[in-house]
């Protein structure tokens, strides 16, 4: 079976909460800047600014908000699949012990690099470690949301819309913890 080949570039949900929190404040002065500049002048030159109302900067910013929480939310469910998948590789690769081990050993034989995180992994470590199930069952029911955004929201998303940046982050967090990852 071939190895996992890492890239070593995987980010940390912290590290993406940290990033995200940066981009709402740069955000927050840029609108402030535009705001000031339509408000009191000068005016600006930036052609993406010229002729907007304060209406049209307010619609503006508030879409950048809402793509910064998108592209947020699909970066933590991301990274928490992520770390994860590196778990299973790393358990099966250098033969832990562990019952939950050698099962992921038998996913791999079964599925090879094609085990699902939905289907295999997670139900896996829920039928092995009973503590992880609430925090599993909460990611699972934020899914739908990770693959609409990841794959270009171009159908109607009937369940995981209602997901703040907080509460993916939350889901995320837990789902790390119980499974002793974070």
């Amino acid at each position: 079976m071939k190895r996992l080949s890492r890239s070593h570039q995987e980010e940390t949900i912290p590290e993406i909460l940290e990033w995200y929190e940066l981009q709402r404040e740069l955000i927050a002065l840029e609108k402030r800047r535009v705001m000031n500049s339509l408000l009191q002048g000068p005016p600006l030159s930036e052609p993406l600014y010229v002729g907007m109302t304060e209406d049209d900067v307010n619609d503006f910013f508030e879409k950048q908000r809402e793509t910064l929480d998108d592209y947020t939310k699909l970066g933590l469910m991301s990274a928490t699949e992520a770390a994860i998948r590196i778990d299973f590789a790393d358990r099966v690769e250098n033969r832990w012990k562990d019952a939950l081990s050698r099962r992921f050993r038998d996913v791999r034989k079964e599925y090879g690099n094609r085990a699902s995180l939905e289907e295999q992994i997670l139900d896996v470590w829920v039928s092995f470690e009973a503590g992880t199930k609430t925090a599993i069952n909460e990611l699972r029911q934020a899914l739908p949301l990770r693959h609409w955004l990841a794959h270009g929201r171009y159908w109607t998303l009937k369940s995981g819309g209602r997901y703040k940046v907080g509460n993916v982050y939350d889901i995320c967090e837990q789902t790390l913890r119980d499974m002793k990852l974070m």
